[in-house]
Formats: structure tokens, sequence, C-alpha cells
């Protein structure tokens, strides 16, 4: 994008963003000369914030931490300023407005008359009195608050209309909040600060007591579910430890684990004896022989003995299962044991048959008796203790899984305890800080009575609507500027073709334009000037070129070719060139109709040759001017038709025809048909010297236009170049 166009853009456009910037600017000022004035009264509320925050951040070393105070300041700030602000707050503020001027009719701040046309309003300044008194805010949800809004919308006092009248806002990095009230009148202002925070400081007071009492409730009610849920717990362990019959667990698991430990003594105690008695028997047996059936006495005795042997066992095993320590029992045992020994002896001295037997066989048989009983009481005792032992061990072990259901019991109650326990702390705690709730807000400056109206800084608003305007007036020409497709330029037009520029012609927005006049003096219009020494500029590389015949050419219509060829003929005419343009644009003979309809057809040198030729139904010739006793400038202009070139010259000689006639002419200035919708120019190629393209600098290319370019482009050997046509470059 060229800087120097976009400028040059700006410039001449320069009105097309004044005037509608102009304009802003005087509406903006007649609409700030029908604002009313305003008065603005301001008032200093002190609120402990910064004390009360303090006292509550302090860590468990006893320093204070920094950031999180910040933080938390910023916050209490914010939310004190809201609460200003607030909706509920605004309510009261609407009460003293609407109470004054029920009070106070001829200095109203409102409209009381107009609620006073549509409802009762010393009933309705009652009852807001009442609501002022015991702080209740406005409560849309009730149908009496709703006609209290409808009033007070009436009289211009609803919170929602008052909310742009007030503002608060921490006063820097102090303790204090700045109170703003701004209104259309001084008296008012004042007022609306004053009892803001007069109302304000109340309705506080009475919110953190609230506050206080909403935590005394909770906590209560956390409290006494937390109890139900202790008790709870406790009946389910009690319940547990009744219901399988516990006491003491830990007494009772290291008595069984005492016991357990006895009986593994005595069990490996019976079995060592088991197995010597054993070993003895098998002894004593190698050295006896085995007797004869015993007599019915004899056997009456070994059931006697056997009964005896049935009762110690039951001694036995409830001796064991007393955990071997009760005596009676001990005592009862060794009784039947002695006896047992002396019926078993007894037996074995009067066993035998007819033989006598010696004295050391029944000494052996006394052994072995003593070792039998030995051995049966050894197995006996140690069955009873494994027995025990098995029984006490999975006693111990439902023990063990009761005394893991008494520990969680247990942990639930201890937990369910301490929550109960910090529920009713922070109960307490709530209590003491209601007792000792103190409302820090401190009105410390009120708000004075404004004399002066605020500047509306109209002047500043004026120039800014205008500065404003304009910036977007030239947004908006930068933006077609860059929406722009047009060529506009010769630079814009080397981007899409490498054909030479010859110049680039100025637009000029005059019509029946004296050539003779424009070109013979000095104009008093500087595009004008321009402009002519442009077609100077284009005819110096004509007389350059060494070419006679030109073919002047475009890509479409209407880019400017005809009035390009008049100037150009008229300019080497004012060089001492005689000149003739040849109108052979059969499409469009706007070239033709122009000039002859400004000269009387006249018969001149080459009107016979056209006969000659045979082309005078179609040509015809007259002089158009003269510039000196030689030079002049002659046209051969058309009546127009169907045919191309090369159709029309079908059987002449026109390449003998254009040597004739250039035999009295310095230059001929042939014109063609747009390139693009016609091969005209294209079959008159062989018949020109040079080619000379007309392009105006303001439609776009498309791409037939850059075909038919890159098509030029390869007749460079008679390419004398291109003009650029309504330039906007200077």
């Amino acid at each position: 994008m060229d800087v120097r166009y976009i400028f040059e853009t700006l410039w001449r456009r320069r009105w097309l963003m004044l005037l509608p910037a102009l304009l802003g600017a005087l509406v903006a000022w007649y609409i700030l000369q029908q604002q009313p004035k305003i008065y603005k009264s301001e008032a200093t509320l002190a609120t402990g914030v910064i004390d009360e925050v303090k006292s509550t951040l302090i860590d468990d070393y006893g320093f204070s931490r920094p950031y999180v105070q910040e933080y938390t300041v910023d916050n209490k700030f914010t939310s004190l300023v809201e609460e200003i602000k607030s909706p509920n707050n605004l309510s009261f503020l609407a009460y003293r407005l609407f109470l004054h001027d029920v009070a106070t009719p001829k200095s109203q701040f409102g409209n009381i008359n107009k609620v006073r046309e549509k409802h009762n309003v010393s009933k309705a300044a009652e009852l807001m009195q009442m609501r002022l008194d015991s702080l209740q805010p406005l409560d849309y949800n009730k149908e009496q608050d709703k006609v209290l809004g409808e009033m007070l919308k009436l009289a211009g006092f609803h919170p929602e209309q008052l909310k742009p009248y007030i503002n608060a806002q921490r006063y820097k990095e102090t303790d204090n909040v700045t109170v703003i009230a701004i209104t259309p009148n001084p008296e008012m202002s004042q007022f609306v600060v004053n009892y803001a925070i007069k109302d304000f400081i109340r309705y506080y007071g009475s919110l953190k007591l609230q506050r206080v009492q909403k935590s005394i409730d909770f906590f209560r009610k956390q409290a006494e579910e937390k109890k139900i849920f202790l008790d709870a717990k406790v009946k389910e362990l009690n319940d547990f430890k009744i219901r399988n019959n516990i006491v003491d667990i830990q007494e009772q698991r290291n008595l069984i684990m005492r016991q357990v430990s006895d009986l593994e003594v005595r069990r490996d105690e019976s079995t060592k004896q088991r197995e010597s008695s054993e070993a003895a028997v098998r002894s004593y047996q190698k050295y006896m022989k085995k007797g004869d059936n015993a007599t019915a006495e004899q056997q009456a005795k070994n059931r006697a003995i056997d009964q005896m042997r049935s009762r110690r066992d039951s001694l036995l095993n409830r001796y064991v299962a007393s955990g071997s320590k009760d005596a009676k029992i001990k005592t009862q045992l060794d009784e039947i044991r002695s006896q047992l020994e002396d019926k078993i002896r007894d037996a074995a001295l009067n066993t035998g048959d007819t033989r006598t037997r010696a004295t050391t066989e029944q000494e052996l048989l006394m052994r072995k008796v003593e070792a039998e009983i030995d051995y049966e009481e050894a197995a006996t005792a140690s069955r009873l203790s494994n027995a025990e032992i098995t029984r006490l061990e999975t006693k111990l072990g439902a023990l063990l899984s009761q005394e893991a259901r008494v520990a969680t019991l247990e942990q639930q109650v201890q937990v369910s305890s301490d929550e109960y326990s910090k529920i009713v702390d922070k109960m307490e705690n709530a209590r003491v800080s209601m007792g000792s709730a103190v409302n820090t807000l401190l009105f410390i400056e009120e708000g004075k009575y404004p004399f002066t109206p605020e500047p509306n800084k109209q002047w500043f608003i004026v120039l800014l609507t205008f500065i404003g305007v304009l910036l977007l007036g030239a947004l908006l020409v930068l933006l077609s500027i860059l929406l722009d497709q047009r060529l506009r330029n010769a630079n814009e037009f080397k981007k899409f073709s490498n054909l030479p520029v010859l110049a680039s012609l100025n637009p000029i927005k005059f019509k029946n334009i004296d050539l003779e006049k424009l070109y013979h003096s000095v104009s008093p219009n500087t595009q004008l000037e321009i402009f002519k020494q442009f077609i100077r500029k284009t005819r110096f590389h004509v007389e350059n070129s060494n070419g006679r015949i030109i073919l002047v050419m475009s890509l479409n219509e209407g880019e400017g070719k005809t009035f390009y060829i008049v100037n150009l003929a008229y300019s080497l005419c004012l060089s001492g060139k005689k000149t003739l343009i040849f109108d052979m644009n059969l499409k469009n003979n706007a070239l033709t109709q122009m000039l002859m309809n400004e000269h009387q057809q006249q018969a001149i040198a080459n009107t016979e040759l056209i006969r000659k030729y045979k082309l005078s139904d179609i040509f015809v010739s007259s002089r158009i001017s003269d510039c000196g006793t030689e030079s002049h400038v002659d046209i051969v202009g058309c009546n127009g038709g169907l045919l191309s070139p090369v159709e029309l010259f079908s059987g002449k000689d026109m390449k003998g025809f254009f040597a004739e006639i250039g035999g009295f002419y310095d230059y001929i200035l042939m014109e063609a048909p747009a390139f693009n919708e016609y091969p005209d120019a294209a079959e008159l190629f062989e018949y020109a010297d040079k080619l000379l393209v007309v392009v105006s600098a303001q439609r776009s290319l498309n791409d037939n236009d850059r075909q038919n370019l890159a098509y030029l482009e390869t007749q460079e050997d008679k390419m004398l170049g291109v003009v650029i046509n309504q330039s906007e470059t200077r």
C-alpha cells in the first residue's frame, strides 16, 4: 500500500471526514446544553475494617499474614461498598425521601403530587415510617410492598431510580469509605448522602446481629444433631457389651491367655507321663505271662474298677475346666485315685489260676497295674487339656472380634464426642461474640450543601466527540482504500503487467474543453495544466518511437481513449506534424460523431484516395483543425457496422491504402474497439507500426484483462506503451 497515496486520499476526502465531525460536535454540544445541572455532596464513613481484619489474621506463631490480610481487606471493602448501594439500603433512602416530601411539600425532591392522585399518601407515609423504624426493606413478593414500590416509582424515589444518584468507594488505602450523592437538587444531594450513611449504619449493625444470631441458631441445630448421634453411638456400644457379657475386655483376654498357657504346660507334662507309663507297661508285659480267663468274682471287680475310672475321668474333666484351681474337686480326685489304686491292687493280688505265683511275678504285676493307672490318667488329662485349650482359643477369637467391634464403636463415640464438643464451643463463641458485637461503622464527616453545580466538561466532551467522529471517518476512508480494487495509479498497474507506462493522466472534471485555448495559454486550473503536460509527455514518446501509424486501443469501453486521441493529435499538430485521426472503431464510432458533428464535412487530399479503394460507403474524411501553414489535423471517420477489419478489407489492398494515405501525414492515430470484447484491434496489428494502450485507473483488472495484457506483452516489437488515464497520483 502506497503511504503517499493514502495521505493524498485522506486529504482529498477531508471534507467527508470534517463535516460529520463538526456535525457530531454540534449535536453533542446541543445535547449537553439540554442536560440539567447536577450537584455533588460527599460524606466520609469510618469502617474499622482494617483493625477488625488484623485481629482475626494472626497465625499460630503470633505473626500477621499480610498477603491474606490485604486480600481480605479488599474483599471486606468491596462487600461494604456494595451493601451501601444495595436495594435494601436504597429502600430506606426511598422511605426517607418520600417522608420528606410528605412533610415538606413546598421543598419537594420528587413528584409527590402525582402519587396523591392515585394513592393515600398519609397511610403510605405511616407504613414507611414503621418500615424505616424496624429496618424492613421492600419485599416485592408481598402485595403491600408492590403497592409501595409503585408509589415510590411515581414519586421518583424507587431504589432503581435512586441507584444512579449514589456511589461509594474506598478512600485511597485508608480505613474510610467516601459516599457520593449526585442529584439535580443541591439540597437533595446533601439529604441523600447523609441519610444514606445514617440508615446504613443502623442497618449494618442490625445485619451484624442477625448474622451472629443465625450462626448461633445454626450451631445449636448442629449441636442437637451431633448430640442425638452421640447418644445413639453410646447406646449401641453399651448394648453390644451387655449382649456379649463384656465387662473388661482386656482383663478377660489376659485371663484366657493365662489359662491357655497353664493348660499347655499341663498338657505337655501329661503327654510325657503318658509316654513314660506306656513304655513301662510294655516292659512289664515282656516278663509276664498271660493268665487264664477271669472268674466271675474277678469280672465283678473289673466292672467296679471301670466305674471308678469313669468317675475319676468326670472329676478330672471338671477339674481341668475349672482351670485346675478347684480344691474341692482336687480332694475328690485324689480320694478316687487312691481308691482306684487299692481296687486294682486287690484285684491283682487275688488274680491267678490254680498254680501259685511267685513273689516276683506278683511284684511285676503290681508295677504294671500302677503304670497302667498312670498312663490312663495322663492320657485323660492330655485329652481334656486339648479340649479345654481349643474351647478357650475359640472363646479368645470371639473375644478379639468383640474387642475390634468395641474399639470401632468406642472410636465412633470419641469422634462424635469431639465433634459435639467443637460445635458446642463454636456456639458458645458465637454467643460471646453476640454479647460483645460492636458496630464498627462511624459517621465522621457529614455531607455539605453544594452551592455550585458540577462542571459538565461540555467542551471536553464536544472536542472528544469531534475527534472521535473524525477518527471514525478516517477509519472508514482507510477501509474504503483497503477494499478499493481499482488500479488508481501506475504503480498498482505495474503489479499486474510488465508493459511500459508512458504517462499517467490525471482526472479532469471539465466538459467542452477548448483545445486551442488550453494549449495556447496557461490555464488557471492546475489540473488542466498537469493534464496538458502529460499529453506532451506521451507526444514525446510517440515522436521518438520510429512509428508513424499508431494503433490506440483500450481493454474496455469507456477508458478514455477517444478523448486522449483528440488531445494527442492536437498536441502533434502544435509540434508541426500533419496528423490523421483514423476511426476504426466500427462498433462504437463515438470519435466520428464527436468530431464530424463539430466540423462540416469537407473534401481533403485523402477523400479521393478513399473513393479509389472503394471505401467511401464506410469512411468519410474532413479537416478538423489547422495549427499553422503546414500542420493540421484531419479525420477519417466511419459510419459504423458489424464487420470486422478483416471482413471489411477483404479483397482490398489495405496495406497499399495505408501506404498511400501515409504519404499525406506525419502520423496516423488509429482508434480500435475494446480489445476484451472484439478481435478488431488484433486484426489491425499488421497495419500499425506501434501499439498504444489506454487503461483507466478507475477500474479493477479482471481475469480477462490480465489475460489480454499478457498477450500484449508478446507484441514487444510493436508495443509503444500504456497510458494510465484518470490516475489518482499527482
